[in-house]
């Protein structure tokens, strides 16, 4: 019974010095707010005529920025994400009081796709950087047009 508890109290010993020693080297890492600059960003740009047309924005899993630019005279539309990872699916239809834009992203986390995401994350934890992953693999669309033109979009996660 005496050996049970000697081996006992040795392996907490020596658990309490690995949690302490991987405490330590956890303290070691950065841990940082941002998207990861090694992951490649495509950016594709479209413009759309302000005639009176109404568009409706069908956007799917992306953050939206609309900056307001006073001279504008046209609607553009910028949208960022990160080609290696997903894939654009953007879809035009007329409506009968408008057009209906379709933007989202295939993340096609296939074989290959996951495996270089587990990859950049391996690679940055030997590196001791942690990104926030979130904003990495986030697309973003960002609708630059004046305040006056505000009137011809309307934006719904979902529009039929």
């Amino acid at each position: 019974m005496k050996r049970h508890l000697v081996e006992f109290m040795v392996g907490l010993i020596f658990f309490g010095i690995g949690c302490g020693a991987i405490g330590f080297e956890v303290l070691d890492f950065d841990y940082l707010n941002i998207r990861n600059e090694n992951v490649e960003e495509k950016e594709e740009t479209m413009t759309y005529p302000v005639d009176g047309t109404i568009y409706y924005f069908s956007i799917h899993s992306a953050s939206i920025n609309i900056i307001n630019e006073e001279d504008k005279q046209d609607i553009t539309v910028t949208i960022s994400y990160p080609n290696e990872y997903m894939e654009l699916i953007y879809e035009e239809k007329n409506r009968i009081d408008g057009k209906k834009l379709n933007i989202d992203f295939d993340y096609g986390w296939h074989h290959h796709t996951g495996r270089k995401a587990f990859e950049l994350f391996v690679n940055d934890f030997k590196n001791k950087k942690l990104y926030n992953y979130q904003k990495t693999f986030q697309p973003s669309i960002t609708i630059y047009l004046s305040e006056q033109n505000r009137k011809y979009i309307k934006i719904n996660r979902e529009v039929d």
